[in-house]
């Protein structure tokens, strides 16, 4: 209407402005935010509000003040076979080679708060029993720890990279194995794995799509704009994303990939939508102002309410309570309406500023070239026209008629009820992968050096639990009662450790510890005896029933607290080695014990890869008895804090909405749909369509990822994981409800166009089908090599999301868009359009122009 005709007298006026403006946002958003983008972005998980990880942490950091501030990644060394790690002075050799590098590699102040730590430190400040702690039994094999603030994971990531690369060189002649792992390293290279997805699909996915495009457009020339739309998109979107991350926004690295496989998707697919009715208008021979009105009013309003409603089913990502999903969710609404709004804009303004060279599509674009060849011959004789070939008798038409017969309706439903029921039953058997190693790519370095140190030591080092401990009715944690029941509590957990716990786990705390020097037995602490080596209290009751001769030598260590005074009291108080035990003591009272003896916590070390799913049950196992039988010691309050009850918490928090929240949003789907479509019928056929395709879908996917379908020599994208990851089901959901109902607005759209131009309901379907049938196609295809570049990264569950989206893309173009929607609807005939008002019909089977088609009448067998 007038809108249309206004918007594109403006584009007009201001077609070379219009496309200035884009590439001064182009170069501003690129330069001050995209490329900034990929060195903002973490791995990182905070429990939601209220969970139980989140009580326990508020509780530590309320307790401990800068408790959560430091994180820790290892060294790990491993002797050549028959050696140890102290021939030839191989560990120390790389101890120093270690502080040295990290020396020069960290600026002062980065350096300046990390903490190396090991065997030779250890032995240094303390006693042997500490410094054993660092070398396994065997002497084959020992660590480094490294701390580090929490705050700096990724400059410190980097350097730990760059250390391990260092260290391998210098030491590999020497050494078996020498690697550095743990949180920092594998962010780094999540982050690396995921700008290397989005360079493959940049180099493999972009060409193959572009290939599809001209296929469909049959011109070079249109290309043009395409390739400028998505390049755009895609610098808007990330330059809004990385301003947003640069203002404190929390961006996940799986983010980017996400977004990228979604702008390569949805701008090319709109710019397919925008040229293929723009180029039907020109080739009808309707004047460029009327055809990009016409093309605006049509394929545009598409564009604009597909795309919407795509957008609108990610809000719901907003409402899950993890950063990871609200990251996800921002950023690919962001895309789309990029994909959107440049679309929209550059397209028709790029239009109206070359007229003349995007509507010559002869020879594929390439005529004028062509015609210029052929005008310098001699006998270059004028072209022969070649008679068109009626659309009634093309492969989309007479296929389109054999989607609106009863046929296909049965063939439809057979599919539907079988593939449905088939589904169902597996999809019952679903089960989630709680192991956030999918989250991290595959075979690197960080996965490497974790998988060699769990053979020697606990891999829980990198990721130890906190167990909290406090008086429940306050007061001092030295208060009988509650000491008796606290070493109580940790003596049942230890009991928890099982397998290669028992063997390599480690529990550490001033009242009770187990497995300190791989005895696989507690270590429990007298009262009397903590009491007395505590440096905050200064009770010399302890010395009254020694010998005189000794009194002096224990009231002073009792004024001192200097360990070394114990050295000659180790025999009076049958206390043999009591003078190192002091120091291990007062180093560990002075870690996990606050200041005013109120709180204390026992640090956790299982032998689980800290986020594995082993991990996760662990954690499950733990709370549940602490909620249990560990809550029948009245005397102590007991909170598990860690990286794995956070991410446990975090991922029961989506699943604990999920139900609602997808109800939600199929639910206010459908009304939109409704709305845009003005038909209840087709707002129904949408939506149970698509959740006909999510349950093959994702019976599918439980098929090869928790099944194991494709067997033991299945390539690595396809293999047995154990399980869906717990993030791809409600991302999976969010993405084919938006696309299924995407195309299905496409189609609908031009099935509702011919109705209300007269033609009867089969008519209207067959057109519909017929005219949209290889965009939609070439639409799909599109977007299934899109998600398609998924499959060639590295992080397991993006794999996953790439199997998955390819899948209902494909089964949403070639199945329900071409055959089930028209086979469905059709015999409903008047009621699909309820309660919009439609003419009467006034071309009955007329096909477009004057041809006649016969048996288009009613609804009879194709």
């Amino acid at each position: 209407g007038k809108f249309l005709q206004g918007y594109v007298r403006f584009l007009q006026r201001t077609k070379l402005l219009v496309l200035v403006a884009w590439a001064v946002v182009f170069v501003g958003l690129g330069w001050f935010g995209a490329r900034k983008l990929m060195g903002l972005t973490h791995n990182a998980f905070d429990p939601p509000p209220g969970t139980p990880s989140a009580l326990a942490l508020d509780k530590m950091n309320s307790d401990f003040k800068g408790f959560d501030i430091n994180a820790t990644d290892l060294v790990f060394i491993q002797a050549p076979d028959g050696s140890k790690v102290f021939d030839n002075n191989l560990l120390l050799s790389i101890t120093q080679a270690t502080a040295s590098y990290l020396s020069v590699r960290l600026d002062s102040d980065l350096f300046h708060h990390l903490s190396v730590s090991g065997f030779y430190s250890a032995n240094a400040s303390g006693p042997a029993a500490a410094a054993a702690a660092f070398v396994n039994p065997a002497n084959t094999s020992s660590f480094l720890s490294l701390q580090y603030p929490k705050a700096d994971t990724q400059h410190y990531g980097l350097a730990f990279q760059d250390l391990g690369t260092h260290l391998s060189q210098c030491c590999s002649s020497s050494a078996q194995f020498v690697g550095v792992g743990g949180t920092a390293v594998g962010v780094v290279e999540t982050i690396q794995s995921a700008t290397k997805s989005i360079e493959r699909m940049d180099q493999i996915s972009l060409p193959i799509a572009f290939v599809v495009l001209a296929l469909s457009l049959h011109s070079i020339r249109l290309l043009i704009l395409p390739f400028f739309t998505l390049l755009i998109g895609v610098v808007v979107a990330f330059g809004i994303m990385g301003l947003l991350a640069q203002a404190g926004l929390s961006v996940s690295s799986a983010t980017p990939p996400v977004m990228m496989a979604m702008l390569l998707a949805v701008s090319i697919d709109y710019a397919l939508f925008l040229l293929t009715r723009f180029k039907e208008e020109t080739e009808a021979g309707v004047e460029l102002e009327p055809a990009l009105e016409k093309m605006l009013a049509s394929s545009g309003h598409t564009v604009v309410a597909s795309g919407s409603t795509l957008a609108f089913c990610f809000v719901a990502l907003l409402f899950f309570p993890v950063q990871l999903m609200q990251s996800i969710g921002a950023g690919v609404i962001i895309s789309i309406v990029s994909a959107i709004v440049v679309n929209m804009t550059f397209i028709p303004a790029g239009l109206l500023a070359c007229p003349r060279f995007f509507s010559d599509f002869s020879y594929w674009g390439c005529g004028c070239c062509v015609r210029r060849r052929e005008a310098t011959r001699e006998d270059a004789q004028p072209l022969a026209s070649t008679p068109s070939k009626p659309f009634e008798e093309t492969f989309w038409f007479r296929f389109a008629l054999f989607a609106t017969s009863r046929s296909a309706l049965i063939l439809t439903l057979a599919i539907v009820v079988v593939a449905g029921a088939a589904g169902g039953v597996v999809v019952s058997r679903f089960s989630k992968s709680m192991d956030t190693m999918l989250l991290s790519p595959r075979d690197s370095s960080n996965t490497e050096t974790t998988n060699k140190l769990t053979k020697s030591f606990s891999p829980g080092l990198t990721g130890p639990y906190e167990l909290l401990l406090e008086p429940s009715k306050g007061g001092s944690v030295y208060e009988d009662q509650f000491w008796t029941e606290a070493g109580w509590l940790i003596g049942n957990v230890s009991h928890l450790f099982t397998g290669d716990s028992k063997q390599t786990g480690k529990i550490t705390s001033v009242i009770n510890s187990y497995n300190l020097q791989s005895q696989q037995e507690l270590s429990p602490m007298a009262l009397p005896l903590a009491q007395f080596l505590d440096p905050t209290i200064h009770d010399a009751s302890l010395c009254a029933s020694l010998p005189a001769g000794d009194k002096p030598a224990c009231q002073a260590f009792a004024s001192s607290k200097n360990c070394a005074d114990l050295q000659s009291l180790e025999t009076p108080l049958g206390q043999p080695g009591l003078a190192d035990g002091c120091q291990v003591f007062q180093a560990e009272a002075a870690r996990t014990m606050t200041q005013d003896r109120g709180a204390l916590y026992a640090s956790l070390a299982p032998a689980d890869v800290p986020g594995s799913q082993p991990a996760v049950e662990w954690s499950k196992t733990c709370r549940t008895y602490l909620e249990g039988d560990g809550a029948k010691f009245t005397a102590v309050n007991a909170y598990l804090s860690g990286v794995t009850p956070e991410v446990t918490d975090a991922i029961d928090g989506i699943y604990s909405r999920l139900p609602g929240i997808l109800g939600a949003t199929m639910g206010i789907c459908l009304v939109l749909v409704g709305i845009m479509t003005r038909s209840v019928a087709f707002a129904f056929g949408s939506v149970l369509l698509v959740a006909w395709t999510m349950v093959v879908v994702f019976a599918l996917g439980v098929g090869v990822y928790q099944d194991g379908m494709f067997g033991s020599h299945a390539p690595a994208q396809l293999a047995n994981t154990g399980g869906i990851a717990w993030i791809v089901p409600a991302l999976t959901f969010t993405v084919i409800l938006g696309l299924g109902l995407d195309y299905d607005i496409f189609l609908l759209g031009r099935v509702c166009e011919y109705r209300c131009e007269g033609y009867d309901d089969r008519a209207a379907f067959a057109y519909g089908v017929a005219k949209t049938g290889p965009v939609i196609t070439s639409a799909g295809i599109i977007m299934a090599i899109a998600f398609s570049g998924l499959m060639l990264s590295d992080i397991p569950m993006l794999n996953q999301f790439s199997m998955l989206q390819v899948v209902a893309v494909l089964l949403d173009t070639f199945f329900i868009r071409s055959l089930a929607t028209p086979a469905v609807h059709t015999p409903l005939g008047g009621l699909n359009w309820w309660p919009r008002k439609v003419p009467p019909i006034s071309k009955g089977a007329t096909a477009l122009g004057s041809v006649e088609v016969a048996g288009l009448q009613a609804y009879p067998d194709a």
